[in-house]
């Protein structure tokens, strides 16, 4: 077996300007579609305009507030009275203790920000955190609503690294676990291309019975990162695909760059972001392949994931 040197680190491709999410074949948007449509009046969303959040001057806090309002209102007219699964039952009393104790709480990850923009965040904050409709909610029973925010949220990641499908989950780790898991299914190899000394990726790696190595014949994937795609051209060459684990460092040094997109080689099939910035941590997909075999996780390993959403 052939090992595979590093002779350089291929940094990540960085444009000017906002992204935009890439697009799926037509074939592959007909299958989605087709399969939405038993949902499709549970979840119209017609009545609520698109926000665009990834301009150089973003959103206002009012902004923000009138997309939530519309969002909930969308809900309302579709969420079965007898259903109550989506929004948990919360004591008014409870919600006007605990509500300022959450906004407190994401504030303190952001007392680096200087004042004007921690008064901004607050004014985000605030609108979701002491909104009882919308914070006590349960994503895993689809609504409009819920369709709306998440759909919305997953778009930023989209864009940021173009790519058409995206997921999140509880943290780093799972997106990052759900990926391999999927590659391994799909290939049936337990082994990854990786770097050794990382010991996230090897403790998730040892998790699924999985071993971290250097040897790219017959590997599931090779796991590169932001700061160096060295392997991607040899593994191009090699038919094995890519994926980039996205470490809460790298993103921030990206976040504190001018308003820009990333793209990267053809052959990167995924994309995990750890949480820090984020509170959670998600996954992007470039084919439904793979997305798909990491849906099935639930099917294939119920004594650790019930569900794609719950780790």
């Amino acid at each position: 077996c052939q090992l595979v040197s590093q002779p350089h680190r291929s940094k990540m491709d960085v444009k000017e300007g906002a992204g935009t999410a890439v697009q799926d074949s037509i074939v592959n948007a007909a299958k989605k579609y087709l399969g939405e449509l038993p949902a499709a009046s549970l979840l119209d969303t017609s009545s609520v305009d698109a926000i665009n959040p990834f301009t150089r001057s973003g959103l206002t806090p009012e902004q923000l507030r009138d997309f939530f309002a519309a969002a909930a209102k969308a809900g309302r007219k579709t969420t079965p009275t007898t259903e109550s699964g989506n929004v948990y039952a919360v004591s008014k009393a409870f919600h006007a203790l605990n509500g300022p104790l959450v906004v407190d709480e994401y504030l303190n990850k952001l007392r680096s920000l200087d004042a004007s923009d921690l008064q901004r965040a607050r004014a985000f904050v605030e609108a979701v955190a002491l909104d009882a409709e919308l914070r006590n909610r349960n994503p895993l029973h689809p609504s409009a609503t819920d369709a709306l925010v998440i759909g919305t949220l997953l778009d930023f990641p989209k864009q940021l690294f173009g790519f058409p499908y995206a997921c999140y989950a509880t943290d780093g780790r799972e997106s990052l676990s759900l990926c391999l898991y999927a590659y391994r299914l799909r290939t049936g190899s337990r082994r990854i291309v990786g770097d050794a000394s990382d010991e996230t990726l090897k403790g998730v790696a040892s998790r699924l019975g999985m071993t971290v190595c250097s040897d790219l014949d017959g590997a599931a994937c090779v796991v590169a990162t932001l700061s160096d795609l060295s392997l991607c051209e040899e593994a191009s060459r090699r038919g094995v695909p890519v994926h980039v684990r996205c470490t809460d460092s790298e993103l921030r040094q990206l976040l504190t760059k001018p308003l820009c997109h990333v793209r990267f080689p053809c052959n990167v099939s995924s994309l995990s972001i750890d949480d820090g910035v984020f509170t959670c941590g998600y996954s992007l997909y470039r084919d439904l392949t793979l997305r798909d075999a990491h849906m099935d996780v639930a099917l294939r390993w119920q004594a650790a994931y019930l569900s794609p959403n719950e780790g």
